[in-house]
C-alpha cells in the first residue's frame, strides 16, 4: 500500500513511518515546511517521499494524496491556547478531509485520544471500549479535549457524508524513548508537608512501537 502520513515527524508519526516501511509499504510523509529531517533515519529511505506543507492552509501538499491508498492522520496540536489548537487540530483536519474528497481518496485511519472519554460517567475499574461514553461537558475540560472532540465529530461526519471507510483509534498514554509517563507523583510543599497526586493512579499505557504497528495494521 501507499500511505499518506500526517504528523510524520512526531513522536508517534516517526514510529508509524518506520512500521509502515518494515511491512513493505510506501510512505508519503507530510511534515511542516520548516521541519529539519537531517537526523531522521527514514527521511531518505527507499519508498519514502516527503510532502511539505501546513494543514492549516490548502496548497501543494495535496498532490501527495494522489495515488495513495489510505491516509493515516496523526497531526494535531497537543499544547497552546484554544485558538492555536483549534487551528492545527480542527481546521487542519477540515482541509485534509476536503483534499481527500478532491483526490478521490476516502480510506482514513484517524488517531484520536482516550482523553475523549467521560471519566466521570465511567465507574472505576470499568474497561474502556467503543461503547464507553464520550465527554458530555467538554467546556469543563482542557483545550486538547475540546478540539480533539470536535475533530472526531468532523471525521464521523466525513464518514457519513461520503460513505468513507474510516477507522478511529483512541490510544492511551503512549510512552517510549524520550517520553515517559508516571501514574502518580509526590510533590513537596512548604516545610515538612508533601502532596501525593493520584497515588493509586493507573495509566493506560501503550508502547510507541506497538501503537505504531496497530495504526499501520488498521489501514
Amino acid at each position: 500500500m501507499k500511505l499518506f502520513v500526517t504528523g510524520a515527524n512526531g513522536f508517534v508519526g516517526s514510529a508509524v513511518v518506520e512500521a509502515a516501511l518494515s511491512r513493505g509499504h510506501e510512505v508519503v510523509a507530510m511534515v511542516r515546511p520548516t521541519t529539519r529531517l537531517d537526523s531522521v533515519s527514514w527521511a531518505k529511505a527507499p519508498g519514502v517521499s516527503i510532502s511539505r506543507g501546513d494543514l492549516r492552509r490548502r496548497g501543494d501538499w495535496e498532490t501527495g494524496l494522489v495515488g495513495c491508498d489510505a491516509v493515516l492522520h496523526l497531526a494535531a496540536a497537543g499544547s497552546g491556547d484554544f485558538f492555536t489548537q483549534f487551528a492545527a487540530t480542527v481546521i487542519g483536519t477540515e482541509h485534509l478531509l476536503a483534499a481527500m474528497v478532491d483526490a478521490g481518496l476516502l480510506r482514513l485511519v484517524h488517531i484520536s485520544s482516550f482523553s475523549l472519554y467521560d471519566y466521570r460517567a465511567i465507574p472505576d475499574g470499568t474497561p474502556l471500549d467503543e461503547a464507553s461514553p464520550l465527554e458530555a461537558r467538554p467546556l469543563e475540560r482542557d483545550e486538547y479535549l475540546q478540539t480533539k472532540l470536535v475533530q472526531e465529530e468532523m471525521v464521523r461526519r466525513f464518514e457519513r457524508d461520503h460513505g468513507a471507510p474510516v477507522t478511529i483509534l483512541r490510544p492511551g498514554a503512549i510512552y517510549g524513548p524520550g517520553k515517559l509517563w508516571n501514574a502518580g507523583r509526590t510533590v513537596r510543599l512548604a516545610g515538612p508537608f508533601w502532596l501525593a497526586i493520584a497515588p493509586k493512579g493507573v495509566q493506560k499505557l501503550t508502547y510507541v512501537e506497538n501503537c505504531a504497528e496497530a495504526i499501520v495494521l488498521a489501514a
